[in-house]
């Protein structure tokens, strides 16, 4: 009888001790889980976010002069303002670095929705002002390159989310898609051959003026006085 009891006492710890081992092993295997849950997340991000960040459009027309140009037109109609349009083989030339294919950078600025995000946040200053990367491919296609400004704000949030993840990304938007129509070879083509005063006149290489000759003239003027 004693014997009996023994053994069911005994069968009765060690299916307790089964119980427990079972759970202990079921809450690791969560654990686990949840871990590597997280770990891909951050995987799928890191290697999906960079190409997330950049929205590139191929250009209608065949240079990427002709490009910068309709794109600068078309900031001003906006009501934005074009402030250069940076020639960076020029630039990097005087330097005695030869690129392979032109690049230019089209700077855009809209006073109004820049004060709103400095008035909030000024340590933004460092992503101003706007900015299109306009540049050859290797297929020999005029691409154009910008910041995902819809991404970028809802990532700060606040001010910041309202108005670049807003109305600049919405106006950009739209700015891109009459610029890069081919309707818009319907304008006219005086820019091309008349460059506008408020952007200079062409420069020796044939590109037109930017703002980057007075960055070189700023840098000229450091390195002398050091």
């Amino acid at each position: 009888m004693h014997l009996q009891v023994s053994c069911m006492q005994l069968h009765g710890v060690l299916r307790s001790l089964t119980f427990h081992e079972t759970e202990s092993v079921l809450m690791i295997e969560f654990g686990i889980g949840i871990l590597a849950g997280v770990l891909l997340t951050g995987v799928v991000a890191w290697l999906v976010l960079p190409g997330m960040m950049l929205e590139i459009r191929e250009s209608p027309y065949d240079t990427v002069e002709e490009t910068c140009d309709r794109l600068a037109d078309t900031i001003e109609d906006k009501g934005w303002s074009n402030q250069a349009v940076r020639d960076m083989n020029a630039s990097m030339a005087k330097r005695g670095v030869e690129m392979d294919r032109p690049v230019r950078v089209v700077e855009l600025c809209n006073a109004n929705h820049a004060k709103a995000v400095l008035n909030a946040s000024p340590e933004v200053s460092t992503m101003m002002p706007c900015a299109w990367g306009v540049y050859e491919g290797e297929d020999g296609n005029v691409y154009v390159s910008g910041m995902n400004m819809g991404l970028m704000g809802q990532m700060f949030g606040g001010t910041i989310a309202e108005v670049m993840g807003g109305t600049v990304a919405e106006d950009e938007e739209e700015m891109l898609d009459e610029a890069l129509s081919r309707k818009a070879n319907a304008r006219s083509t005086h820019s091309l051959h008349e460059p506008d005063a408020s952007r200079g006149a062409p420069q020796g290489d044939g590109a037109m003026s930017d703002a980057s000759t007075d960055l070189d003239a700023a840098d000229d003027a450091s390195h002398t006085a050091r």
